[in-house]
């Protein structure tokens, strides 16, 4: 390959990793949510902190989620038409 892709191949690389970890995060976010939930309620919590513990986390979440969503929406190219 022609050298002077090499720094775009490096740079898809680092947004691969990144976009690994991102998925892992994503993907596991209920999970994690539902666990912090249980935790929470064995140590007593309330349902009103709860759901504003919840309501807040997933607030945050889906914040940081929706960039990197349009980020790929608006690079994704067009399927080619036949």
């Amino acid at each position: 390959m022609n050298p002077a892709f090499q720094p775009l191949i490096d740079e898809v690389a680092k947004l691969k990793s990144v976009s690994e970890s991102a998925v892992k995060l994503i993907g596991g976010i209920n999970e994690r949510i539902n666990k912090a939930v249980a935790d929470a309620l064995a140590g007593g919590a309330t349902a009103q902190e709860l759901a504003d513990a919840v309501t807040k986390i997933t607030a945050e979440a889906e914040a940081a989620i929706a960039p990197l969503a349009d980020a790929v929406a608006a690079n994704t190219p067009a399927a080619p038409t036949v």
